[in-house]
């Protein structure tokens, strides 16, 4: 398993010659101080209500089928991937096929999301998979099925807010049902999913993706304002995070207690309950230049920590301006093993990328328009066995 993209960018944030940045670094001071800026934003973003009379389409054809095997996978792409992703609603609320982002359903029906992961590697051991899916930007209690590639054995089942398990195949499925009850009111849900794949080194890939459904109605719900933009110049610490550290399109994520830029791809070992603060920069995008809205949420092993950040993202001046800085705290389980700390990403919440006709929509992402990474560079941390008395 590869490294799904190569930092082609490095040489056009770098002043002087890329290989500089492959030198050994000179020690750069870290002020946690600029994380305690706040940016705030008071007040809510309102849609303008659509009364239309609810119906389900009559024209739908389902192009490809929700739940399907690993050789079915492989059928339908017609050769064998080195790495893939599919996410699949189920037809409970997908009459318009695979890839409409518009879904619809009646108040009562549960949501199903099928996840497939193909993945090409020697070695396994050192790859993790991460899958949150949330409504309304919000935690959910939905339950997870992963199953083996000829879908003949379950391997596990969990209620929880979101799953992180190391990979033991080259196929990897997971069914997602999101219970009715969380869908009460008829009216338009956002379901949000963030799928990643990890490891120490830094190498990863991964998707975000939203979806509309219609739940028996089409008016939006109110959202958060997006704080403005911070609009101050990276530091040399997050410049050196940026290109040495963590390679992450959106802005570097690293800890308290970090002593080389590098220690972010490494295991960081942590005592059984220990709390530790996260810092997290998000950088400029090369968006409109009135930015975008973005919504950040901080995941340990994919369960959304709380809070959730809106934040206006993108503009000029690319990868050198800081539009935010956000710090929060983990506080690690009690058994011992490795968990992974990220930070999700969506872009455009609540805004259609899609019409109703199928018309997409221009300038509008799906989930992220960052290419394959739309979460944070991962933070591996590793609890240890507890010392004894």
């Amino acid at each position: 398993m590869s490294p799904p993209d190569v930092r082609e960018d490095a040489q056009d944030v770098v002043d002087g010659d890329v290989e500089d940045a492959d030198e050994a670094a000179e020690p750069v001071e870290f002020d946690a101080s600029l994380w305690q800026q706040e940016n705030p934003c008071s007040g809510e973003v309102t849609f303008p209500a659509d009364d239309e009379e609810f119906s389900l389409p009559t024209d739908a054809v389902t192009q490809q089928r929700p739940k399907i095997t690993r050789q079915e996978f492989i059928d339908e792409l017609g050769f064998t991937p080195g790495m893939a992703l599919s996410i699949r609603p189920g037809e409970a609320v997908y009459p318009n096929g695979v890839r409409a982002y518009n879904l619809y359903g009646e108040p009562g029906t549960d949501v199903p999301i099928h996840v497939y992961s193909f993945n090409d590697a020697d070695d396994f051991s050192p790859y993790r998979l991460s899958v949150t899916v949330m409504v309304d930007y919000a935690p959910v209690e939905a339950t997870y099925e992963r199953w083996n590639p000829n879908r003949s054995q379950k391997l596990m089942e969990t209620t929880a807010t979101g799953v992180n398990f190391g990979l033991e195949s080259d196929f990897e499925i997971l069914d997602v049902t999101i219970p009715a009850e969380v869908f009460t009111e008829r009216r338009m849900y956002e379901i949000s999913v963030s799928y990643n794949i990890t490891s120490a080194d830094g190498v990863r890939g991964g998707e975000s993706r939203r979806y509309a459904l219609f739940n028996g109605g089409y008016s939006r719900p109110w959202r958060p304002c997006a704080e403005p933009r911070l609009g101050v110049p990276r530091s040399d610490w997050e410049e050196l995070l940026y290109i040495r550290g963590t390679s992450s399109d959106l802005g570097p994520l690293f800890f308290e207690g970090i002593t080389s830029e590098l220690d972010t791809q490494e295991i960081i070992e942590v005592e059984p309950g220990e709390t530790r603060r996260m810092f997290f920069s998000v950088l400029r995008t090369a968006d409109p230049p009135e930015g975008k809205p973005t919504v950040l949420v901080p995941m340990l092993d994919a369960e959304p920590l709380g809070p959730v950040w809106w934040v206006t993202q993108g503009g000029d001046e690319y990868r050198t301006i800081v539009d935010a800085r956000k710090s929060f705290e983990v506080t690690f389980p009690e058994e011992p093993g490795v968990y992974v700390v990220q930070v999700a990403t969506w872009e455009d919440p609540y805004v259609f990328w899609k019409t109703r006709d199928g018309v997409e929509v221009d300038g509008v992402s799906f989930g992220s328009s960052r290419g394959l990474h739309e979460s944070s560079n991962p933070l591996h941390f590793r609890v240890i066995e507890p010392s004894s008395p």
